[in-house]
């Protein structure tokens, strides 16, 4: 259960703590995602129930009821013993391991996000050490064919078609300016996904990727992926598994980008028709997010069911 989950990541942190310089990016990887999801879905809760409980690192049983000072601790030890720790040691890592640690920290499903803006710039700082620009990779003669080829490419082309979208959705997402990168994970998807004929490119996608992709929908215009969207989108029944929080989320993504308005339109459609059909349970501010969502179509009718 998630109250026995936090209850061994808080016996393991001393030792977590400790053991910490001798990780490697494997190890580092797994701690970042496994407190730091624990310590997200804890800020949820605390959302939704107004109790702090299920923390990964400090006990808060026992802490007066609304103490802030206690809040701060739990969240400022998770932050300095754990998110800059393995950011500084970035560059040591594989790229499979760089895309877990940037979905570990990624935007969540709804608020409140862990990361500040100055925790925000300091992931992006990092980024750009680990990743340095072209401009200093002629300066250490790297940015030779022979090197991408070798050593770059070879990286690129052992991760699965997920990682790439994990890797290219993070440096957007964290504001990483480091095209070379971002043009050879784009090169790389569309080699992966590029087909001939009628048949058409799939995807499989989990539901925070998903979210993740529509999140940062401008940076698939024109690209293999923007088919990839418009085709799953088209197919109402496709979305159909996303739980109502989701398909929300998605949807306030999608609709803040010039996506045709049939697109969002039949989907919302659609989405009535199975709460009207008692196939849904949507939650009052819900039904606000929606709402404020259309707006930005100008589409009257779906307005007014909405409402």
């Amino acid at each position: 259960s998630i109250g026995q989950a936090a209850w061994l990541l808080r016996a393991l942190w001393p030792q977590v703590v400790l053991s910490f310089p001798h990780f490697g990016p494997g190890e580092l990887s797994i701690a970042l995602r496994s407190y730091w999801w624990q310590l997200q879905y804890c800020l949820q809760e605390f959302a939704l129930t107004g109790l702090f409980r299920d923390h990964p690192v400090v006990d808060l049983a026992g802490a007066p009821t609304g103490s802030r000072r206690w809040e701060s601790k739990a969240m400022d030890q998770v932050k300095m013993k754990l998110l800059r720790p393995v950011f500084s040691r970035l560059g040591e890592m594989s790229l499979q391991h760089v895309a877990a640690c940037l979905t570990a920290v990624a935007p969540p499903l709804g608020k409140p996000d862990i990361l500040s803006p100055e925790e925000m710039s300091f992931v992006r700082t990092e980024m750009h050490e680990a990743f340095p620009k072209e401009s200093l990779l002629d300066e250490c003669g790297l940015a030779s064919s022979a090197w991408q080829e070798r050593f770059w490419q070879g990286e690129l082309q052992v991760l699965p078609v997920s990682a790439l979208l994990e890797l290219a959705c993070g440096f957007r997402e964290f504001g990483a300016t480091v095209p070379w990168v971002m043009k050879s994970l784009l090169s790389e998807l569309h080699l992966r996904l590029s087909t001939t004929g009628s048949l058409q490119p799939s995807v499989e996608l989990s539901h925070f990727l998903l979210l993740r992709l529509c999140r940062v929908m401008d940076l698939w215009h024109g690209h293999t992926i923007e088919d990839v969207l418009k085709q799953l989108f088209a197919n109402p029944d496709a979305v159909r598994p996303l739980p109502t929080a989701y398909f929300v989320a998605v949807l306030q993504a999608i609709c803040q980008f010039a996506v045709p308005k049939e697109l969002p339109t039949k989907l919302v459609e659609t989405f009535l028709q199975r709460v009207d059909r008692g196939e849904r349970m949507v939650q009052p501010q819900q039904w606000v997010d929606i709402l404020s969502a259309i707006q930005l179509l100008d589409e009257a009718p779906s307005r007014e069911r909405v409402v």
